[in-house]
């Protein structure tokens, strides 16, 4: 994951502001998820180029999707 940062490029340059990873705090509203990931990026438009094109991004979720990882998208730019 921390790799997308330095692989992911977007019109041939890095867009990726930052990805950060750890686990969540125990609370009630982690609804049993125990790992978070956030991903920061300079505009919506970059984030949705990530989410539906980003080649690096694609890849890495097919290696992930045989783990159960699956995931929820938050939006706040």
């Amino acid at each position: 994951y921390k790799e997308l940062a330095k692989t992911a490029v977007k019109d041939g340059k890095p867009y990726i502001l930052s990805l950060h990873a750890g686990p969540t705090k125990e609370d009630q509203r982690n609804q049993g998820y125990t790992l978070v990931a956030k991903s920061e990026f300079a505009s919506e438009a970059d984030m949705w180029y990530y989410d539906s094109e980003d080649k690096a991004h694609q890849e890495l979720k097919v290696k992930l999707k045989p783990l159960g990882l699956e995931g929820m998208m938050m939006s706040k730019v």
